[in-house]
C-alpha cells in the first residue's frame, strides 16, 4: 500500500471558476489573437483546477510540486501533437509545457495531457539524470547512449502510469483517498506499458516505446558528435539502480522499486535489434567502453559534484535563462 505524505494543497487558483462567457475551444472565435488565446487558456485551466484536490492525495502532490517549479503552460497553435515538454535546446533554456489544439475541446483528454506533461516537468526539476544529456552544454558529465534511451523510456513509463492512474481516479475506478493499493498501482504500470508497446504515435504505425527510443538516440547522436568534433572533454556515465528508482519515485510511488534488484530488472529492458546496432556503432565512434562507464554519482564525484549539487547548479542556470524554446524538444504523445 502506497500512502502519499499528508500535506496541505496550496493551489493559487483553487476555487476560481471561469467567467460565464467562457466558451469551449471549438466555439472560441478568436484563435488568431495570441492574447485572447492565453486568456482562454487561463480561464480553462482555472475551471479545471477550481476544485482543490484533497490534501495528501497524489492529485494534491502533483499540483503542489508542479506549482513549486513555476513552469509555464502555453497553447502552441502550430503544435501537431497533443502536448510536449520543452527543456534544453541549443537556442536557450526555459522549461515549459506546450499544448496543441488536439485535446482542447475535450476536458478529460486535456487533463490527461496535463497530468502526463506535468510529470515530465517534475522529472526535470527533481532528477539529476535528466540534465546529464549532451544538449546541456553546461555539463561535461553525459549519460552513455544506452542510458539515455533507458532514461527516456522510464520517464515516459512513469508519465503514462500517473496519467492512467489519475484518469481512473477521476472516473471513480479507484478510491480517491491518500492510499493507493499495490494492486491498483501494479495495474497502472501495466496499462502504461500497454500504451507504450501497443499504441502508435501520430501519423505513424510505430509503437510509442520504439518512437521514444529512436528519438532519444537521434537527438543524442546529433548533439554528442557536435561536442566531440569541438574537442570537448566528456565524462560518460550510466544509470544505476539509484537513478532508476529515483525516476520512478517522482511522486513517491517507487514504480521501479521497491529495491535495487527490481530496479536492475528495469535496467535490462531490451533495445530493439536494429536500434542496438546503431548504439554499437555510436559507442565505437565515441570510444565508449560500456563495461568501464561509471554510474552517475561516481562520474559526478570526479568533477567535485553530487547529484544534489549537480541538479541545483543546472536549475539555477535555468532560472537565469528566460528564453522560451521552440520547437518542443522532449515529448511527443497522443493521449
Amino acid at each position: 500500500m502506497i500512502t502519499i505524505e499528508q500535506t496541505e494543497s496550496k493551489s493559487a487558483i483553487a476555487g476560481f471558476m471561469a467567467p460565464a462567457g467562457h466558451l469551449p475551444w471549438d466555439k472560441f472565435p478568436d484563435k488568431e489573437n495570441p492574447d485572447a488565446v492565453e486568456k482562454w487558456r487561463a480561464e480553462e485551466w482555472a475551471e479545471i483546477d477550481g476544485q482543490q484536490p484533497v490534501a495528501g492525495t497524489i492529485e494534491a502532490r502533483l499540483a503542489e510540486k508542479f506549482a513549486s517549479t513555476g513552469c509555464p503552460e502555453i497553447i502552441a497553435m502550430d503544435l501537431r501533437c497533443t502536448a510536449s515538454f520543452s527543456h534544453y535546446s541549443s537556442e536557450g533554456l526555459k522549461p515549459h509545457i506546450n499544448f496543441g489544439q488536439t485535446n482542447l475541446s475535450d476536458r478529460e483528454k486535456l487533463m490527461r495531457s496535463r497530468d502526463h506533461e506535468r510529470v515530465h516537468v517534475l522529472q526535470y526539476f527533481f532528477n539529476a539524470a535528466a540534465h546529464a544529456i549532451p544538449v546541456n552544454r553546461n555539463t561535461k558529465v553525459v549519460l552513455d547512449p544506452r542510458s539515455v534511451i533507458l532514461l527516456n523510456k522510464l520517464m515516459e513509463r512513469e508519465a503514462y502510469t500517473v496519467q492512467w492512474l489519475l484518469s481512473e481516479r477521476r472516473a471513480g475506478g479507484a478510491d480517491t483517498g491518500g492510499a493507493i493499493s499495490d494492486k491498483f498501482l501494479r495495474r497502472a504500470v501495466l496499462m502504461a506499458s500497454r500504451t507504450l508497446e501497443n499504441d502508435s504515435c501520430v501519423n505513424t504505425n510505430q509503437p510509442f516505446i520504439d518512437y521514444y527510443a529512436e528519438l532519444a538516440l537521434a537527438q543524442y547522436e546529433e548533439e554528442i558528435l557536435k561536442r566531440q568534433e569541438a574537442g570537448e572533454e566528456i565524462i560518460y556515465a550510466r544509470l544505476g539502480p539509484k537513478q532508476v528508482r529515483a525516476i520512478g519515485n517522482t511522486l513517491g510511488l517507487d514504480l521501479f522499486g521497491p529495491d535495487n534488484e527490481d530496479a536492475e530488472i528495469w535496467m535490462n529492458e531490451a533495445i530493439p535489434v536494429e536500434l542496438l546496432k546503431q548504439v554499437f556503432k555510436l559507442e565505437n565512434k565515441l570510444g565508449v567502453k560500456i563495461r568501464e562507464v561509471p554510474v552517475l554519482e561516481e562520474a559526478l564525484a570526479r568533477v567535485g559534484q553530487t547529484e544534489e549539487s549537480f541538479l541545483k547548479t543546472n536549475l539555477d542556470l535555468a532560472k537565469k535563462e528566460q528564453k522560451i524554446i521552440s520547437p518542443p524538444s522532449m515529448s511527443l504523445h497522443q493521449a
